[in-house]
Parts: structure tokens; sequence; C-alpha cells
């Protein structure tokens, strides 16, 4: 049978289609040699480090705290707690032995800076997550907790189980929290000023025990290692107030070739459920005061094909710690997703 003219010109222009199709789909599949945790590493600056430095927090209890003695050491084995246990394995992730990760205390109003100076590679110290901070300090990873203000006051001074904002303003400045956090922007928004905005945790709760301060605002994931510390002094009240806080793991600013590397982490710990990171992290410190909880779905990650199989850095020379330029792939939109499980108090 002969083809007519125009029915050739289909038959060709289909098969070159198809051509085109085969051609592509053959190179999506060689394609992501480039989309693996190691290219995203060395495309951050991070691969080939022999060192990571990370910016914590050294006076939470249950999420990361060093003994007063311990306070001078950069040493990871020095320190304790939900955010430490997180760190360790998240280091073990990037290719890092315990003994080359390097903690590093900042305070709250500097996480941001730490970062964008080149003091750290990546915070982890109970980071909300804020559309400010991402638009003008960093970048987050996450969210890996999620929690509310709450109120840590004396046994004895205050007889119901909640209390309202209300009731903390007519304290008249015998309320104390952490001065830059969201829990002083909170009570700024409803008015209330006449309140001590401290460094540390350790100022508040060594205020309230001194009787300097009748209760303390922070989150509650911070306030419960005061709880275990002090169990017959203080105790936790429920703050009545609609405000969820989301913590992540921030980097520098367009860092997100190292963003989307923690993001994939996170994901990997977060489809092991019970056998995950996260999981393993809060059974052995929170969950003691907390009770049950399981880990917050991530957002915006990109997944990388080789995210679950235990990455280890391959060694390589030393090269000083340089920021890389601001620079990285097209950021995944955040995804919206049901809030994970509330943590049960016991």
């Amino acid at each position: 049978m002969t083809l007519s003219a125009r029915t050739r010109v289909a038959v060709l222009a289909a098969t070159v289609a198809a051509l085109l199709i085969t051609g592509t789909a053959i190179w999506s599949l060689a394609a992501p040699d480039d989309d693996t945790i190691n290219a995203y590493l060395h495309r951050s600056g991070l691969a080939g480090r022999h060192e990571l430095r990370v910016g914590i927090f050294q006076d939470q209890p249950l999420l990361s705290y060093a003994e007063p003695k311990d306070r001078n050491s950069t040493r990871l084995k020095d320190h304790a707690g939900f955010e430490i246990e997180l760190i360790r394995e998240l280091a073990s992730y990037l290719g890092f032995t315990e003994d080359s990760v390097k903690v590093i205390d900042t305070q709250v109003q500097n996480r941001g800076k730490d970062l964008n100076d080149n003091t750290v590679d990546v915070v982890v110290a109970s980071f909300s997550i804020t559309p400010d901070r991402e638009r003008d300090e960093v970048d987050f990873a996450g969210p890996y907790l999620k929690t509310e203000p709450e109120v840590l006051m004396r046994t004895g001074s205050w007889a119901e189980d909640s209390i309202t904002i209300r009731n903390l303003a007519d304290l008249h400045g015998r309320l104390c929290t952490i001065g830059s956090s969201t829990s002083d922007d909170a009570l700024r928004t409803k008015d209330i000023n006449d309140f001590d905005g401290r460094a540390t945790s350790d100022d508040c709760v060594k205020g309230l025990l001194d009787r300097k301060y009748d209760a303390f605002m922070l989150d509650s994931v911070v306030l419960a290692g005061y709880i275990e510390q002090h169990p017959k002094q203080l105790k936790l009240v429920d703050l009545v107030l609609n405000q969820q806080e989301k913590y992540g793991i921030a980097v520098a600013n367009h860092d997100e070739y190292l963003r989307q590397v923690i993001g994939n982490f996170l994901q990997d710990s977060y489809e092991r459920g019970d056998a995950g990171a996260w999981q393993h992290a809060w059974d052995r410190t929170l969950g003691r005061v907390l009770g049950d909880s399981s880990q917050p779905r991530p957002e915006g990650v990109r997944v990388l094909r080789d995210y679950q199989d235990g990455f280890q850095a391959q060694p390589a020379p030393y090269q000083p710690a340089q920021r890389p330029p601001a620079t990285g792939p097209p950021r995944a939109p955040a995804v919206r997703v049901r809030d994970a499980r509330r943590a049960r108090r016991r």
C-alpha cells in the first residue's frame, strides 16, 4: 500500500516526537546523578569539610543543655537533649563523626547573624519559623517540632489549670520571657509591655525560684525540662492563646542546597516512623515529660534520589570553610499539611 504525502509527513512527525520523548526520558534518568546528597553538599560548600559547626543553646534541659562546668565545651558529647540527639543523627547523615561536630553557644538574637557571618553552618536552637525570618534572615528546613507557648509557675502559686494573657498582664512586671523570642512578640502584640525580657531561660527560672518572678512564658518543649529538674517546685500551666510555633533547622539565607539536604534527612526520619532519628531522640528526652508524640511532616522538601541511603561523605582534602555564593535550585513550594499530633502531657 502506498502512503499519501500527507500520511508520510504525519508518520515522520510522530516518529520524531517519539524519539524526542524517549531521548528526554533517557536524559531524565541520567540527570539525577546531580540530584544526590553528595552533589548538593558540594554545591553548598559543605562536602569535604572536616568539621560541622552547629549553633545551639546550652541552658534548656531535655532540649539542649550542658552542665555549668561544661558550658565552655564545644564537644557534642558534653551536651544532652532532644536537639543534641537530632544533631548527632544529622551529622551522621551528612557524613560527619560525632568528634567532628563543633557546637557553638548562641543567643536568641544572634542565631541568624551567626549563620550569615559564617560562624556556624547550621543552627538547631528552638528557632521558630516565621515569614519575617525566612524573608530577611535565614532559610529553614523543617519543621522538626511543633509546640505552643505555656507558662511555668511555682507550685501552689496558681490554683487553676490554665491562665490567660490578661492574667499575665495583671502580674505587673513579675512576668519573664526571653527577649526577641516569639513569646516576647506575642506579648507585645497584645499590648503587654510590662515584663522582663531576659537573655537566657536560666535567668527566668532562677528568678522564678527566687520569687523575683511569678511566671515564665515560653514554649512548652523548652519549659518541660525545668519541670523534670524541679518537679516539686515548678508546674506547667496551660496558656489560653491560639499560637503554635514550628521549629526549623536554620541555614544561611539562600543556601538552598544545604536546606534541601537537611530536609531530606528529616524526610527520611519521618518515613521511618518509630525507627526514625526523630522518634529515637524524642523518646530519650522530651518524651519523658511530655509523653508520646510523632514527628511533624517536613515541608517544602525536594526529595533526592539517594535520601535513604545513609550517606557517608567521601574523604577530601581539607579546605577552609567558605560561604558559597547565594545561589541554589528553585525553592520547592511549601506544602500545607495537617498538624502532627500534639504532645500529650502525663
